[in-house]
């Protein structure tokens, strides 16, 4: 048949030769179809074809189906809800439950033809229409198992610890049994950072070793996120622990010794100012490398002994900026006399 139907074509054909073959076969009394044994129906998802899954989409449908080939159960709808193995890609497992994403929408589809049609203009279209994303996530073809690769990640910080020392030594494990690429150590500031800060990073495995000697001396009294992160072929994985830094409070001697600087700086601020080199880096100055004209300056001023004096002439002179704009220079006067309070608040 050429240009034509199977409604056109072979439909009246069919028509015409049952119109004369049921009398025949049946003496001119036909009779009603009796089902046979082994035959069920089935409610299934019509989208899917599989039996309907809290996902199903397009409604349902009863469809008839022999009792050994029934439709496929619902875990297998076209659209799933799995979490995934961070480092493989595959399913989560009882064996592989340690590096896991949160459950997320997937599409049942291994088919690679059915693959790349979605990749077309009418493919995308057909995704749209049923709510799927654009590019799918396709399920994995299986679940991961204790025969998978795994990563192995170890810190020595605990999440809970309260670090109460400048240095931290960061030591741990970044490794993996297989598909290791690289490492990386990063920290955030709260308890969910938004941002993070690389501290360290590698591209050799590490075996309960050192990762990074870190100086935590301005951070205390902050909460931090301390993440170690792996990459490896098929996915990735990492390990964030928390802790908080509470460094020790000077002792009241070291207080005390601190502000009889600062308070000294503060009585001699004149003379300091009169005495400050004044060079093209006039902050910074090497020790005892003393300009000849503020040499001859400090003999024409009296200092209160000597050894002032002899201290005057090695001061740093970033270290008398400090002094002089001290953020403590408040607090350290209020161990002053009263009588002495007004005298240094010029």
């Amino acid at each position: 048949m050429v240009n034509t139907t199977g409604v056109t074509g072979a439909a009246p054909i069919w028509s015409q030769f049952m119109k004369y073959a049921v009398p025949y076969a049946t003496n001119g009394n036909p009779s009603w179809f009796t089902r046979p044994a082994g035959i069920v129906d089935q409610i299934i998802c019509s989208q899917s074809g599989t039996l309907p899954s809290q996902w199903c989409k397009g409604g349902t449908r009863t469809e008839i189906f022999a009792s050994d080939q029934l439709p496929l159960p619902a875990g297998q709808d076209l659209r799933r809800s799995v979490s995934l193995d961070t480092w493989t890609g595959l399913e989560s497992s009882p064996d592989c439950n340690d590096y896991t994403s949160p459950s997320q929408t997937v599409m049942n589809v291994t088919d690679p033809w059915a693959q790349k049609w979605f990749d077309t203009k009418d493919g995308k279209n057909w995704l749209s229409a049923n709510d799927f994303p654009i590019p799918p996530v396709y399920a994995p073809q299986r679940e991961c198992t204790k025969n998978d690769p795994r990563p192995e990640l170890n810190l020595s910080v605990n999440d809970g610890d309260i670090i109460s020392q400048n240095i931290l030594t960061i030591t741990g494990t970044a490794n993996a049994t297989g598909d290791f690429k690289s490492w990386r150590l990063d920290f955030g500031l709260s308890d969910n950072p938004s941002n993070w800060t690389t501290l360290a990073q590698g591209n050799q495995p590490v075996n309960n070793d050192l990762l990074f000697n870190w100086n935590i001396s301005n951070l205390s009294g902050n909460t931090i996120a301390l993440r170690l992160h792996i990459d490896g072929t098929n996915g990735s994985a990492e390990k964030i622990v928390h802790f908080r830094v509470e460094l020790p409070l000077p002792s009241r001697c070291q207080y005390l010794r601190l502000c009889r600087r600062i308070l000294l700086f503060r009585f001699f601020q004149p003379i300091l100012l009169q005495l400050r080199p004044s060079l093209h880096s006039p902050l910074i100055r090497p020790r005892r490398q003393i300009h000849r004209s503020t040499r001859q300056r400090h003999e024409r001023i009296s200092f209160p002994n000597p050894e002032f004096k002899m201290r005057l002439e090695d001061l740093n002179w970033m270290d008398v900026e400090k002094y002089l704009q001290h953020e403590d220079w408040t607090s350290c006067t209020n161990f002053l006399p009263p009588a002495l309070k007004i005298f240094y608040s010029y």
